[in-house]
């Protein structure tokens, strides 16, 4: 059941004694918490109604037994149980048939008293085990998993409202399509989209967000850097893209190493854009399928157009040789740098 179903059980008080919070999104499981602990226990008597163990030191007999122990003070007792190795590692079967099935009989009934509420950590999603299946089902269970276009848009809505600014519909899609969080195989979580949003409302001195500070605080700077080196090295700007080598080896601690890398994923995207573009695969459906931040394909899809396919395909073979060549130590790797951004202003001109 999704966050949704969560909100409706709370507001009606409808949870089992075992609550299991698990999925792919942290933010939401903690938030589901701390809802559970304002409903239920009183801020003045909260230290004496939660009990917080990891579930690597967990005595689920005797965390039982408290759970079935009526509070002497007001508000119910929560005992929460985070990471519970049984419910995604291998166990021994004696525990199962021990500690287990008491556990699964304690989950399923209901009383006025107290809540035993597990939590599964999101680096364990999909990890559950045979055991960890029967403790969703006799518990109230709870998958909080990735948020969909619409939920995520008043994700975003209900902070920026809260710090009292505004974002227009266009503006947010744009937010939206920078983090990338609707992309296939996507890390980015709303933690992250927590703390970004964080920065951008800070850094608001107006009353609306625009798509200016927005991009200036969501683009990092290596990707920055990155977008306009290679601007300036298809239009043969030689001294303008070795100034720029310069910052972005700057930014990247004088890596030349990550710098290539850069420039291969981007050309990567590039060689990508060409092929999906023949194939009539519309701008989203391509960053789509590739997994890829929006904005960046689309910056990667313009640069793409200053070329022809075997031109991109070349060019990323260069970089495939220079990497190579710097692995082997026949080429120093600033030198290996400075010659392939030096080189394709040249070749292109010819």
């Amino acid at each position: 059941m999704s966050y949704q179903q969560f909100s409706k059980d709370l507001k009606n008080d409808m949870f089992r004694n075992g609550i299991f919070l698990y999925g792919s999104e942290d933010f939401l499981i903690r938030w589901a918490l701390q809802q559970i602990i304002g409903r239920y226990t009183e801020e003045g008597f909260r230290e004496h109604n939660l009990i917080d163990v990891s579930g690597e030191n967990a005595n689920l007999d005797d965390l039982i037994g408290r759970a079935r122990t009526p509070s002497m003070f007001p508000g119910r007792r929560i005992l929460v149980i985070r990471n519970l190795p049984m419910l995604y590692r291998k166990t021994v079967d004696a525990v199962l048939k021990g500690e287990g099935e008491r556990l699964l009989a304690f989950l399923s009934g209901k009383s006025e008293d107290s809540f035993l509420v597990l939590t599964l950590d999101a680096e364990h999603k999909g990890e559950l085990t045979a055991y960890g299946k029967k403790v969703a089902k006799a518990a109230s269970s709870y998958a909080f998993d990735r948020l969909d276009r619409a939920a995520l848009r008043g994700f975003i809505s209900k902070r920026v409202r809260a710090a009292g600014k505004y974002i227009g519909g266009r503006e947010m899609e744009h937010l939206i399509d920078l983090t990338g969080y609707l992309n296939r195989d996507s890390t980015y979580s709303l933690n992250d989209l927590e703390n970004d949003l964080r920065k951008i409302l800070l850094a608001c001195d107006g009353e609306e967000l625009t798509a200016d500070l927005i991009e200036d605080l969501l683009v990092g700077e290596a990707d920055r850097f990155v977008f306009n080196l290679i601007d300036a090295m298809l239009a043969g700007r030689e001294q303008q893209a070795m100034e720029r080598t310069i910052r972005i080896l700057a930014a990247e601690d004088g890596n030349a190493m990550q710098v290539i890398a850069l420039l291969t994923s981007q050309f990567e995207m590039m060689l990508d854009a060409v092929e999906m573009e023949e194939q009539g695969i519309p701008m989203k459906e391509m960053a789509k399928r590739t997994g890829v931040n929006e904005y960046r394909f689309r910056k990667a899809f313009q640069a793409a157009g200053r070329f022809s396919r075997s031109r991109i395909r070349e060019l990323l073979i260069r970089l495939y040789e220079t990497d190579l060549q710097i692995k082997s130590g026949s080429l120093d790797k600033d030198l290996a740098l400075e010659l392939f951004v030096l080189g394709v202003g040249a070749s292109g001109r010819r």
